[in-house]
């Protein structure tokens, strides 16, 4: 590393370099003593260096992870989980089908997509914040929840659950107008 602000009180050189501490699979820490912003060249034992020979090294201003091609501001190993969807609703119901929507959910590598749950059954997947459940029975209650599906790969906890009941396919009557009233 070279270029440190505030100053470390020593820079190393390319043979004095430090080594870099392994935390655990290819992953390797070094923690600067008092530096804020550093410009930094990664090498192995034999030499070989990222960025290559007579190119600047890689530029911080914050603590950050490299995975060989791209920076990282957060921790790369730590596996979250994208937001829990909120606000399910029913948008609209018929005798046969249940419209639901709710609020989208974030993750740093974005939202692939929302598996949607009827009485804890997976019935489908949603690319957006809506769906529509078909093929139901008419005046029947059925419990929906819905979880979102990171791009990589992890699942939000449920979101919370609503219970819709389908309407009624008859058609309604309205009843005679009595006669003989005196």
């Amino acid at each position: 590393f070279y270029e440190t602000a505030p100053k470390e009180a020593s820079e190393p050189t390319w043979a004095t370099a430090p080594a870099m501490t392994s935390v655990g699979g290819d992953w390797y820490v070094y923690s600067f003593d008092t530096a804020e912003a550093a410009k930094m060249i990664f090498k192995d034992n034999t030499g070989k260096q990222l960025p290559g020979q007579s190119q600047p090294g890689f530029a911080r201003t914050a603590t950050g992870w490299y995975d060989g091609t791209a920076w990282h501001d957060a921790d790369p190993r730590e596996v979250t989980k994208p937001t829990t969807p909120t606000g399910l609703a029913s948008s609209a119901k018929t005798d046969k089908t249940v419209s639901l929507t709710w609020n989208a959910s974030t993750h740093s590598s974005g939202i692939a997509g929302y598996d949607v749950y009827r009485n804890g059954v997976k019935v489908g997947t949603a690319t957006t914040t809506s769906y529509t459940d078909t093929g139901l029975i008419k005046l029947t209650a059925y419990t929906y929840k819905v979880v979102a599906k990171s791009n990589a790969g992890q699942s939000s906890d449920d979101s919370s659950t609503i219970t819709v009941t389908t309407n009624d396919s008859g058609t309604v009557v309205a009843p005679t107008a009595p006669t003989g009233l005196a």
